[in-house]
């Protein structure tokens, strides 16, 4: 995925050139999808806040504990 365009203090489509919100993955105008400023600041490894470390653990334990499960049913089968 192309990375959003800054262009005179806006966001511009990499694709046709159309505005886009920075928060938007997807262009309203023709649909091309590119990374946006905030995937750009994670892949760097931004420094985050305490409560949004806190959800992404959870997540990431939630999903890991969920795949475990999973594998011990499908061997206990």
């Amino acid at each position: 995925m192309p990375p959003l365009v800054w262009r005179e203090k806006i966001w511009v489509c990499p694709a046709c050139f159309g505005t886009v919100h920075p928060d938007d993955s997807i262009c309203p105008l023709c649909g091309a999808q590119f990374e946006t400023p905030l995937d750009r600041r994670v892949m760097r490894g931004r420094k985050v806040s305490t409560r949004e470390a806190i959800s992404l653990a959870t997540a990431v334990s939630t999903s890991i504990l969920s795949a475990l499960f999973l594998l011990v049913a499908l061997f206990l089968s």
